[in-house]
């Protein structure tokens, strides 16, 4: 029966082409369905996976990494304290309002990084040259491809928070599903965000040593803490649990979800009746019985 339905596909492939594009189509939309979303999710989490650090420490019982509001300062010696950590930084974050000369406004999230050296300076894709223009006060850089949403031509100004900066430069890459990108040191973020608080930063980087295991030492900086205090998480788990939240709370995950359920229904749909309408169903002869 097998053998018998194989030549039957190959010799009459015609009478199956509309069956074979229709699945090959939803194939197809199914992928790109699937390579939007790990775009989207990519890009939501941009500063999180572009990081250098081994370990972050934010508020304790965050959703998302972007929830994190104060460390306090005060942890930063039981850090140093722990043999493993060899270089502690502070990351910065706040959404605000970009103001060009125009009047015209755009929110816009702004990371504040490390520039000084170290294993933790900057972030993953941005040039050595480019970070190093963030050394002058109240100096940014965006994406190249906001740059025009934000009216942002190097060595122009704008207004962050009611704070003039200046664009040092542009990184490609940076572009965020939510809002525009902006990137500074943190030194100029105390200055300009004025969300800023000096109770302590939102964020702590640590790199480790890498004798030592990142999931045993998240365990003892924790307990060393108390969960109350704040949180400890690897890039990769703090990731995966702000991809979660976001395609549950914005919705995005359902529709997503439906949009390739769809696109499966309809090819196996088509399919099914494409063969259901090309291949002949044998019956099975009846025998009857003649009474005397």
């Amino acid at each position: 029966m097998v053998s018998l339905a194989r030549q039957n596909l190959v010799h009459e492939w015609r009478r199956f082409a509309a069956a074979i594009l229709t699945l090959a189509f939803s194939g197809l939309l199914i992928l790109v369905q699937v390579g939007l979303l790990l775009g989207q999710l990519d890009a939501f989490t941009l500063p999180l996976t572009r990081s250098k650090a081994d370990l972050w420490i934010t508020a304790p019982n965050i959703q998302s990494w972007d929830q994190s509001t104060v460390v306090p300062a005060r942890v930063e010696g039981l850090f140093w304290s722990h043999p493993a950590v060899r270089e502690i930084r502070e990351m910065s974050l706040g959404y605000t309002d970009w103001r060009t000369g125009d009047g015209a406004r755009q929110n816009v999230m702004i990371v504040g990084v490390t520039i000084q050296p170290g294993a933790l300076r900057g972030l993953e894709g941005i040039a050595e040259d480019t970070l190093a223009v963030l050394a002058n006060p109240e100096t940014v850089l965006v994406d190249q491809a906001d740059a025009a949403k934000l009216g942002a031509t190097i060595g122009g100004t704008a207004e962050i928070a009611g704070k003039r900066v200046t664009v040092g430069g542009f990184v490609r890459g940076f572009r965020s599903n939510l809002m525009p990108l902006v990137v500074t040191s943190a030194e100029s973020l105390r200055r300009i965000n004025a969300d800023w608080t000096s109770s302590g930063p939102p964020y702590f980087l640590l790199k480790l040593d890498p004798r030592f295991d990142v999931e045993q030492v998240r365990r003892e900086l924790e307990a060393a803490g108390g969960m109350q205090t704040y949180g400890v998480a690897t890039p990769e788990d703090l990731t995966r649990t702000s991809a979660l939240f976001w395609l549950e709370e914005s919705g995005a995950g359902t529709s997503f979800g439906f949009s390739m359920l769809l696109a499966l229904l309809v090819g196996v749909g088509v399919t099914g009746q494409t063969l259901r309408g090309a291949v002949p169903v044998a019956k099975e002869p009846t025998m009857k019985t003649a009474w005397r």
